[in-house]
């Protein structure tokens, strides 16, 4: 009886691993952010200004534990900044990923960047 538990175990254990891997796969692959999901993707829409939005979008990330990148190691050119994971809007944040991967100068994308933003606030 004891020989059959332990072969089970050793069978339920490396299928446990797989389907957690193919889970999370899967999760990752989703368009979704998930802060943006609990947050509710209207609030811009109800006139909050942009600042108290990525305020409270900082907040909610940092307690879903949803503010670090997704692996600790990661390969990408040199012109990407390791902080890229913490700019929001996601779409602002897909903007400047594509603007680094077309131009490959990080400066000069984060320049256009903050210059856009100053004149939105100006507005």
């Amino acid at each position: 009886m004891i020989r059959y538990f332990i072969r089970r175990l050793l069978v339920a254990l490396p299928t446990l691993w797989v389907v957690s891997i193919f889970i999370f796969g899967l999760s990752r692959c989703s368009d979704v952010d998930q802060v943006v999901l609990v947050l509710g993707e209207d609030t811009a829409a109800k006139g909050v200004h942009t600042l108290v939005l990525a305020k409270r979008y900082q907040e909610k990330a940092a307690q879903l534990n949803a503010d670090g990148p997704l692996f600790y190691v990661s390969m990408h050119a040199a012109a990407f900044p390791d902080t890229l994971h913490r700019i929001y809007p996601p779409s602002r944040r897909q903007r400047l990923t594509d603007w680094c991967y077309q131009t490959g100068n990080w400066p000069a994308v984060q320049g256009f960047d903050q210059s856009i933003l100053a004149f939105e606030t100006a507005l």
